[in-house]
C-alpha cells in the first residue's frame, strides 16, 4: 500500500509543478494541464505539511496524480519516479 507524504496543497503544487517541467519534455502538453487542473481541487486534511510544518496537509493529490499517469500511460519507469519522490510503501 503506498502513503503519501503530507502536503499542503501550497507545496504539493509547487513540487509537483517544479516535477512536471522538468519531465515536460517526455511528456505531452495536455498531461501536463491535467496534473495542474487536478492540484488546484484538493482537500484539506489534518495532519502538518512537512516542507513549511502548517496545519493542512492535503487529502488525495498523490492518488489523483496516479490516475492520470495511469490514464495516459507515462510508462513504468515515470510511475516509479512519481511513487520514489511523491509517496512511500507501507
Amino acid at each position: 500500500m503506498t502513503k503519501t507524504i503530507p502536503l499542503c496543497a501550497q507545496c504539493a503544487s509547487h513540487e509537483l509543478s517544479e516535477w512536471v517541467n522538468e519531465k515536460s519534455p517526455l511528456i505531452k502538453p495536455e498531461v501536463s494541464k491535467e496534473i495542474r487542473e487536478e492540484m488546484r481541487d484538493m482537500e484539506i486534511k489534518e495532519g502538518k505539511c512537512i516542507v513549511c510544518n502548517q496545519d493542512r496537509a492535503s487529502a488525495g493529490w498523490f492518488e489523483r496524480i496516479c490516475k492520470v499517469i495511469n490514464k495516459y500511460k507515462l510508462g513504468d519507469s515515470f510511475k516509479k519516479e512519481f511513487h520514489q519522490m511523491f509517496g512511500f510503501e507501507l
